[in-house]
């Protein structure tokens, strides 16, 4: 049975021993190929030969509104 694996093609086609993570233009796109590798995913990690991206800040968020809080569906369905 042919199984199409979520992760990128490795030398060997051994399984990745980090999460994957790689420069698309003007995003970083990465998910861990299974949960253990999450952590690799951490704040500051750049994918090989990535351009170094400044971390963004928060300045721009400060004005906008905050949304209202969503009511859970057990207090719509349940009297």
């Amino acid at each position: 049975m042919r199984i199409d694996r979520a992760e990128p093609a490795q030398s060997g086609l051994v399984r990745p021993d980090n999460a994957f993570l790689a420069d698309q233009q003007r995003l970083l796109v990465g998910w861990p190929t299974k949960l253990a590798l999450a952590p690799d995913l951490r704040p500051g990690r750049q994918p090989p030969g990535a351009r170094r991206y400044p971390p963004a800040g928060q300045a721009g968020l400060a004005g906008l509104p905050r949304p209202p809080l969503g009511v859970p569906a057990w207090e719509q369905l349940l009297p």
